[in-house]
C-alpha cells in the first residue's frame, strides 16, 4: 500500500509492485469525498433553492461570464452534453435562464441569467462559501493554499498523462 511505501519509494512510480487497500487509494478516496461533498450541497440546493447540482453548475459559470453557450459549458464543467441540456431546459423553464439563438449559426444558443437567475445566483454564493468556510476550517491558512497547489499540480499532471 501506498502509504507503507511512502518512506522506502524514492518516487510515487516506484510502488508499482505495492499491494493495494482502497480505503487509502488516492482515486478511491477523491470520489468518495466528492460524492459526500456533491450530497450535501445538493441537499443545500435542493431544499433551499430547488435546484440540482448540475443546475447550480450552470448558474455558476453563467454568474462568472455572463453569455456561454451549451458547449462551452459542458466542457468546462465536465458534464456530458445531455445533463447540461436538460439543466439548461429546466433552469429557463424556472425563469432562471434565458437563451437567444446566435444570429449567425441558429444551431447555437447564448445563455444567460434573466434577472431572477442573477438573484438566485447571488442568493446561493454566501451559503455556498459558507458551506466551503466550513468544510475546510480545521486548516490553517497555509494548509488550505498548500491544498489548492496540490489540487492544481494533480489537475496539471492528469492533463499531461491521461488527457486524449
Amino acid at each position: 500500500m501506498l502509504l507503507d511505501c511512502l518512506d522506502k519509494c524514492k518516487t510515487m512510480n516506484e510502488r508499482v509492485n505495492a499491494s493495494l487497500k482502497l480505503e487509502q487509494f488516492l482515486p478511491y478516496r477523491f470520489n468518495q469525498l466528492a460524492e459526500r461533498i456533491s450530497c450535501s450541497l445538493s441537499t443545500i440546493y435542493s431544499s433551499e433553492f430547488g435546484i440540482s447540482i448540475s443546475e447550480w453548475r450552470i448558474l455558476a459559470m453563467l454568474g462568472q461570464q455572463p453569455t456561454m453557450i451549451s458547449t462551452d459549458i459542458s466542457q468546462r464543467t465536465k458534464m456530458d452534453k445531455a445533463k447540461v441540456s436538460r439543466a439548461v431546459q429546466r433552469l429557463e423553464k424556472l425563469g432562471y435562464l434565458l437563451r437567444e439563438k446566435d444570429i449567425q449559426d441558429h444551431r447555437v444558443s447564448h445563455l444567460s441569467l434573466t434577472d431572477s437567475g442573477v438573484e438566485l445566483y447571488n442568493a446561493i454564493v454566501p451559503k455556498a462559501l459558507e458551506w466551503e468556510g466550513n468544510f475546510v476550517g480545521t486548516l490553517s491558512a497555509q494548509e488550505y493554499r498548500d491544498l489548492h497547489n496540490l489540487l492544481n499540480k494533480l489537475d496539471q499532471q492528469i492533463k499531461h498523462c491521461y488527457q486524449k
